[in-house]
Parts: C-alpha cells; structure tokens; sequence
C-alpha cells in the first residue's frame, strides 16, 4: 500500500523567515517592546501550530489573543490489490484562545510565565473511498468535531536578544468535544469530556518576536 502525504509544510518556515524579517526592520526604531507575537509549534512530524499576540501590559502581566492549532492536511492511498479502492482523506482544524498571563522574571534571560485560557476551535475531516459504482456525493464521508478548552499554560522562556526569544510550555487542560452525528448516515452524537495534555503529549517549543 503506498501513502502519500501532503500537510502544508514550508509554511511555517516562511512565516519565521517574514517574521524574522519584520524584527529585523524593528530594530532599527528605538520604541519600547510592549507586544509580543508568538509563533508555537505542538506536532513537528504534522506542522501543527499555533499564533499568540500578546498584550504587555507590564512586566509582571500580559493578555493574550491566539490563533491556535492551525493544521491542513491530504493523504492519498492507492492499494496494490485490485479489488481494493483508493481512498482519500481531507481535515483541517483552527481554535481561537485568549486568557491572562502571569510572568515572573528569573535573571536577565530567564522568564516564568504561566495562566489558564479559554479555548474554541473546530476540526473538519472529509473520507472518501473512490468507488465508481457510487455517485460522487456519495463516496465521501465528513465529520465535524467542535471542542471546548480550559488548558493552563506553564511556560519557560530563553531571551536571546530584545527582539527575539525561545519558549517551551506545558499545557495540561480540561476540555469538551462534541461530534454532532450524520442523520443520513448514522444519526448519533458523541460528547466527550476528558482531562489531559493540550494539543500534543509534549506541549510545545516556540519562538517569541518582541515588537
């Protein structure tokens, strides 16, 4: 069985590179850093991130605003047995996040941050098996997933200039799924409330733009 996979890679690398960029520009103007722009990356091997902008509001306190787990991908299976068919899969997912952060500076390059938020997001996938017996509206299969979440943030982050830093951060939250049912097909729903690690078992690495 041969798969081939297409997720929206380079994407991400060419935001850096923009991103990179811009600071470069930014550090020619000598204004004071009170926003941050935070660029996180939870699923390496699928390119799962996340956008954070966030509001300084102080040295001990920011709000932050969040684009949060952004994914697109495609896999095609063509089977090597005839009497099988070739199936492809389709899904994306995006959330929306916003909460309160706590920071507590360590030393000149170390900095503690932590604090809950509230998380909105849905994922979209769409199966379908190439049966040419079958119309084409017919051959797909889709699904919907809305998910809730209270994930609280724990964070870590590494200054290495005043325009750029690192970051790493745990999340474990409390969230809620909902999987509405097909009534063409199955007619069933699924509610699923569980507690866990937010986004990936590792949490995430990030890279931070002061601007």
């Amino acid at each position: 069985m041969k798969i081939v996979k297409s997720v929206v890679h380079k994407g991400l690398f060419i935001a850096l590179l923009l991103g990179l960029i811009s600071q470069f520009a930014i550090a020619q103007e000598k204004t004071s850093k009170n926003k941050d722009l935070q660029i996180k990356i939870s699923n390496l091997e699928t390119f799962r991130f996340s956008l954070d902008y966030k509001l300084v509001k102080s040295e001990k306190f920011a709000w932050t605003f969040g684009a949060a787990n952004l994914r697109y991908s495609v896999s095609v299976t063509n089977p090597l047995i005839s009497s099988l068919f070739p199936h492809e899969s389709h899904s994306i997912s995006a959330g929306f996040e916003t909460g309160p952060e706590f920071r507590k500076q360590i030393n000149d390059r170390f900095m503690l941050y932590h604090g809950p938020k509230i998380h909105l997001g849905a994922s979209i996938s769409a199966f379908r098996v190439k049966n040419p017996s079958l119309p084409i509206e017919e051959q797909w299969d889709n699904r919907v997933v809305y998910n809730a979440r209270v994930p609280y943030v724990i964070g870590l982050q590494y200054k290495v200039s005043d325009f750029i830093s690192f970051a790493g951060e745990f999340t474990p939250a409390l969230s809620f799924e909902y999987l509405p049912g097909n009534a063409d097909v199955d007619n069933y729903s699924n509610k699923i409330i569980r507690m866990g690690l937010y986004g990936s078992n590792y949490g995430n690495i990030s890279i931070v733009f002061h601007l």
